[in-house]
C-alpha cells in the first residue's frame, strides 16, 4: 500500500496531467486566434496562473518528503516514493515547458502589463522549479543506488562493542545523524 506521499505524488501527477491535457486543447485555441493582443492576454493568463500553481504543488510535496526523511524512512519506501516524485517532477516539467513556448511565441508585446507580469511569474516559477529539480533528482539517486557490499569485519567490529557495552541507541544514532551541519 503506498504511503500518504507517494499517494500524493500520484494524485498530483494525475492532476498536472489532466490540467496539461486541458491546457493542450486551450492552447490550439489561443495559437488559432488571428488577434496577437487576445493571444498575449490569453497566454499570459495561463502562465501566471498555471505555472505557479503547478510548482506550488511541487513544492509542498518537497516539503512533505523533507519532514519524513528528517523522522527517517526505510530504502523501499524511500525507492518507491522517489519513483512516484519523478514522475510528479516530469508532469510538472512538461506542462510547464509548454507554458513557457506558448508564452514566448504569443505573447510578444513587451509593453502589455499582462505580459510584463507573466514574464516576471515565469521567471520565478523557473527557478523555483530548477531548485525542487535538483532535489528530487539528487534524492532519486540515492534512492537507486545500489547497497554497499557487507563488510563481515565491521560487523564483528560492531557485535564486540556492543558485547563491551560501547554502542548508541537508536534514538541516539538518529539524533546523531538529525544533527549533521546541512
Amino acid at each position: 500500500m503506498p504511503t500518504l506521499l507517494e499517494a500524493i505524488a500520484g494524485e498530483n501527477t494525475a492532476h498536472v496531467g489532466r490540467v496539461s491535457q486541458a491546457y493542450e486543447v486551450e492552447s490550439q485555441t489561443i495559437r488559432s486566434n488571428s488577434n496577437a493582443y487576445q493571444r498575449a492576454l490569453k497566454t499570459s493568463a495561463a502562465a501566471r496562473l498555471i505555472g505557479p500553481s503547478t510548482v506550488n504543488e511541487l513544492e509542498v510535496w518537497v516539503n512533505g518528503v523533507e519532514t519524513a526523511l528528517r523522522k527517517g524512512m526505510n530504502k523501499n519506501d524511500f525507492r518507491a516514493l522517489m519513483q512516484r516524485g519523478e514522475e510528479f517532477m516530469n508532469a510538472c516539467q512538461a506542462i510547464f515547458s509548454t507554458l513557457v513556448r506558448d508564452f514566448q511565441q504569443t505573447a510578444t508585446d513587451e509593453h502589455l502589463p499582462e505580459v510584463v507580469e507573466a514574464r516576471s511569474v515565469i521567471k520565478d516559477a523557473s527557478a523555483r522549479l530548477q531548485q525542487l529539480e535538483t532535489k528530487i533528482s539528487s534524492w532519486k539517486k540515492i534512492a537507486d543506488r545500489e547497497p554497499q557490499e557487507i563488510d563481515p569485519d565491521l560487523i564483528e567490529r560492531g557485535a564486540e562493542q556492543i558485547r563491551q557495552g560501547r554502542f548508541k541507541t537508536p534514538e541516539q544514532a538518529l539524533e546523531m545523524i538529525r544533527n549533521l551541519p546541512k
